[in-house]
């Protein structure tokens, strides 16, 4: 006999154990010696799996480098990202990490983006750091490779971590990252057009910045 059971989630009640009773019994004598059999005792404890969602948008999609930048040491202008960590559920859930990681170096470990405020409520902590350059032998690119590189990541770059703890997550959360781009690190372009892309997979984030360069005059 095989049989399953479905049980509704309850916004009333929060349950952390299930206790169930099963008993058989039959129209035929039976021995007293197997009656015990006949009933079971079930327990197992009760895990909940939230639904999170995490959305974001950019105020800058595209950037274009000019010439007449490139040999200063002016950064271009700071454009900011929003994310918000949207909870469905009926309880709220405690110690919520965030991780967002944003391609920031390339080849020499000089910046061509970088992180430059982070503004979130008051009881969520922030914290930003190179993790991926400790952690890596990769060569990220260098501005000449601009035209064989469609997209940098983390995979061709050293990115930045950004590391958000939230206490307790009612509902929705909002995080806004402000960065900038820096223009002297294209020195050996001509020009530039930056789109900035970005996406997030689940509870882990992550931005792509695709670099498109031609060659004027």
């Amino acid at each position: 006999v095989a049989f399953g059971l479905e049980f509704e989630y309850s916004c009333t009640s929060l349950l952390n154990r299930v206790q169930i009773k099963l008993s058989a019994s039959s129209d035929n004598t039976e021995l007293d010696e197997t009656l015990h059999d006949n009933i079971v005792h079930l327990s197992a404890h009760i895990r909940y799996q939230p639904e999170l969602f995490i959305h974001s948008e950019s105020s800058l999609n595209r950037y274009e480098v000019q010439p007449v930048l490139l040999s200063t040491q002016e950064p271009g202008p700071e454009f900011i990202t929003k994310f918000k960590v949207q909870y469905v559920d009926c309880y709220p859930i405690h110690n919520v990490s965030v991780h967002i990681h944003t391609p920031a170096m390339g080849y020499g470990g000089l910046y061509f983006m970088s992180v430059s405020r982070i503004l979130s409520p008051d009881d969520v902590i922030c914290m930003v750091s190179n993790m991926s350059r400790a952690r890596t032998a990769m060569v990220p690119f260098h501005p000449e490779d601009l035209g064989h590189t469609a997209v940098l990541n983390c995979s061709n770059s050293w990115c930045q971590t950004i590391t958000c703890r939230i206490p307790v997550l009612q509902r929705n959360s909002d995080l806004s990252i402000l960065r900038i781009i820096h223009n002297h690190f294209f020195t050996n372009v001509s020009a530039i057009v930056c789109r900035i892309h970005h996406y997030v997979s689940g509870g882990r984030g992550a931005m792509l910045c695709r670099m498109y360069h031609y060659v004027s005059g």
